[in-house]
């Protein structure tokens, strides 16, 4: 048993960020953020396999530093949905506006 995710592999992340590259900077309000949410959920899937690393291999120090990488993907847990939100904010008031102006013409 790997300690990959099936789903989130090497290959399935640089197909992501070359998706990424391809949008447009601006394509909505908070669009650019996903750039950064990318940044953040790569950095956390080397994270998870370091902890998972650590778990297994069951090193004295490895399983101190588990404590210590598990805030770190935590706390950028909580900056993606952060992230999230402010694009889901974005895109709601483009959308918003959109309809407005199609109801209005």
């Amino acid at each position: 048993m790997g300690n990959e995710h099936p789903a989130i592999t090497a290959a399935g992340l640089s197909e992501a960020n070359e998706l990424l590259a391809q949008l447009p900077a601006n394509l909505w309000p908070g669009s650019e953020k996903f750039k950064v949410v990318q940044g953040l959920l790569d950095r956390n899937n080397t994270l998870i396999n370091e902890i998972n690393h650590n778990h297994y291999g069951r090193y004295p120090d490895g399983l101190e530093k588990n404590a210590d990488l598990i805030k770190e993907l935590s706390g950028n847990i909580a900056s993606v949905i952060s992230l999230y939100e402010e694009v889901n904010s974005g895109f709601v008031s483009l959308v918003g506006g959109t309809a407005a102006t199609t109801e209005a013409a």
